[in-house]
């Protein structure tokens, strides 16, 4: 049984490159996209599915400290030498840098080592253009209820990001839809009412690389499997050699290897694109 890619669709792929179910099939195209999809999370060390993520790390003995993955999405806690912090009492960033507030109940973290244990969710998304405003204040806890202006904006599993005028800025997973009530997974800020709430998507440029380099892929696969194609009849005293497609496929792999490259660069010279 094949896997299921997790963000582009091999009909989307297929739309790139032109090139038919007769010559690859359903399956092996949702496999090749589905391995693309992982390899391109790889390189760029992050992942496009928001994730949780344990971490124990050295102290600084000073205000601010930095997980060792990103984008960062949220904060749900922090043990400081064997002492819970308060996360409303926290400031992070996407950057990954986690800063003591004014209310802290320490004015640096601990100097020791190894005694920093966090857990934290990261992930490499940005906003969509889908979402509304919250209608009435949230206070912090786990499965809480957000009503908002229109529940149809939003599907269950979805991530969203909250923020407004508090100044407070985290992301969350929608685990159920009641009309206009969203049961959050886990919030670790209060936020205002009219905070909005904004569905998260895998940036563009990714998805685009992600289809580029499935069709690499797919062009690969037919000029290695070109070896069974018939290039030449005989009938009689006459004979016709019409020779590989080579020409075609160089063409195509070299058009969609430049766009890589941009994309890639474009990547590369371009702040996060998340939350």
């Amino acid at each position: 049984m094949a896997n299921t890619p997790r963000f582009i669709t091999k009909a989307q792929v297929r739309t790139y490159v032109g090139i038919a179910s007769s010559e690859i099939s359903d399956d092996d195209l949702d496999d090749l996209i589905y391995d693309i999809e992982f390899q391109i999370e790889r390189f760029y060390n992050t992942t496009f599915t928001p994730t949780v993520h344990y971490e124990t790390i050295d102290g600084t003995n000073k205000s601010t400290i930095f997980t060792s993955k990103s984008p960062l999405l949220a904060v749900r806690s922090v043990s400081n030498d064997g002492t819970a912090l308060t996360i409303s009492n926290l400031n992070f960033d996407r950057s990954g840098r986690i800063r003591l507030g004014e209310n802290s109940s320490v004015s640096n973290f601990t100097s020791k080592e190894e005694k920093i244990i966090l857990k934290y969710e990261y992930g490499r998304l940005t906003e969509s253009v889908t979402g509304n405003l919250l209608n009435g204040a949230i206070t912090k806890g786990t499965s809480v209820t957000a009503t908002v202006d229109d529940g149809t904006a939003y599907s269950v599993n979805d991530w969203v990001v909250i923020y407004g005028s508090d100044g407070l800025r985290e992301a969350a997973k929608i685990t159920a839809i009641a009309t206009n009530d969203l049961t959050l997974q886990e919030i670790s800020y209060g936020h205002a009412d009219d905070s909005k709430v904004v569905v998260l998507e895998v940036p563009v440029l990714f998805e685009r690389l992600m289809k580029i380099c499935s069709c690499l892929g797919m062009v690969a696969r037919i000029v290695g499997q070109s070896y069974t194609d018939i290039v030449g009849y005989t009938m009689g005293q006459f004979s016709v050699q019409k020779g590989e497609p080579y020409t075609q496929w160089r063409e195509t792999a070299l058009q969609l290897t430049n766009e890589k490259d941009e994309i890639m660069k474009r990547l590369s010279n371009t702040a996060m694109m998340v939350v």
